[in-house]
């Protein structure tokens, strides 16, 4: 028979395992596109190009002009976000280009609604998005990230470290790029980035998407689908 000091040790050890248990999910919210909605993104444009089915989120556009831009907006937690890291799954492309775009809401930029860093598997971009498919010029701020190209055009894993005025680019576990923007000391906006160029047909995929950060409010819901997310892809 145990003692009451062994029992009391375990009890310790229980509780303690459990805070860590919660720790571990705390702050962190996945989507394996299984579910066939899209609840949890909202939409620019009013036609869609994007959908959800059979475990990839898809797009598909057809340019008319030299680039055109569509967005796919996470809308799960609420913003501003302050300290995150995004995370995109097998993304890649053909004919386009699909990626990552983190962006902040300058009132002071008349005739464009969002300033975009585009995380893209081949590259860092910046645009002002107008909202309207299409880019703006920067007028009165210039993007401050690095000339990038690498001729890798698909990633199984494509990662964004943000801590105000700070990124850092990650692909398949190796750092590509880190830059600072002070302008940026938080983020209005995060989703996927589909673009087209060259007047051609594309079509782009990924297969999950993971936010997780200290300050993100997640529910407990949320917390339980994102471990079994976790469990199916084992």
């Amino acid at each position: 028979m145990k003692s009451r000091i062994h029992i009391l040790i375990d009890i310790v050890v229980i509780s303690v395992g459990i805070v860590f248990f919660t720790a571990a999910f705390a702050g962190t919210w996945r989507d394996d596109f299984n579910a066939g909605d899209a609840e949890s993104w909202w939409i620019a444009a009013e036609e869609s190009v994007w959908r959800v089915q059979d475990g990839f989120l898809t797009a598909t556009i057809q340019t008319e002009w030299a680039v055109k831009y569509e967005l796919f907006g996470f809308r799960a937690l609420p913003r501003p976000y302050h300290q995150f890291t995004v995370q995109a799954e097998n993304l890649g492309g053909e004919g386009a280009n699909i990626g990552l775009g983190l962006a902040k809401i300058f009132p002071d930029a008349p005739g464009a609604k969002w300033f975009f860093y585009l995380f893209f598997p081949h590259q860092i971009a910046a645009t002002r998005f107008n909202g309207e498919n299409g880019n703006a010029p920067f007028l009165v701020r210039v993007p401050q990230h690095p000339d990038t190209f690498w001729d890798t055009w698909e990633l199984e894993e494509l990662e964004v470290h943000f801590t105000p005025g700070h990124f850092q680019l990650f692909a398949d576990g190796t750092q590509r790029a880190a830059f600072q923007d002070v302008d940026f000391s938080f983020i209005d906006i995060i989703g996927f980035v589909i673009e087209g160029n060259n007047h051609r047909k594309g079509r782009v995929w990924a297969d999950a998407f993971t936010i997780s950060g200290p300050a993100l409010d997640v529910s407990s819901k949320t917390k339980l689908a994102t471990t079994w997310g976790k469990l199916k892809r084992q």
